[in-house]
């Protein structure tokens, strides 16, 4: 398995799967039919065991499909969105660190032209 950031997501995916009684096809075939994209067993497949990534879309998608409901915060729901609040805070970081970069950067090459 991989080191991936995803696959904590990908396992509470697969445990809701599980709990609902979904194959790992049934998923694909209820995503492709509810919310449309491309979606195979192998692609769910990956999710679930490899954390391959998940955009938003393709992640409100799979919460939707296994009838998860965000606004309550189930158990599940809680842990996925756990997980990305830690992810979403140490982008947030990231960017305003680059901001802050672009912002010396450009102070530099006007006060250089002035």
């Amino acid at each position: 398995m991989t080191d991936s950031i995803y696959l904590p997501i990908g396992e509470a995916i697969r445990r809701a799967r599980i709990e609902t009684e979904l194959s790992q096809h049934d998923l694909a075939d209820r995503l492709n039919s509810e919310y449309g994209g491309n979606w195979s067993q192998n692609k769910v497949s990956r999710v679930e065991t490899e954390g391959r990534e998940l955009s938003l879309q393709e992640f409100m998608s799979v919460v939707e499909a296994l009838g998860i409901d965000a606004l309550r915060g189930t158990y599940e729901i809680d842990q996925i969105l756990g997980l990305s609040n830690e992810y979403a805070q140490s982008l947030k970081t990231a960017m305003l660190d680059a901001i802050d970069d672009l912002e010396s950067a450009h102070k530099a090459l006007t006060d250089g032209l002035s």
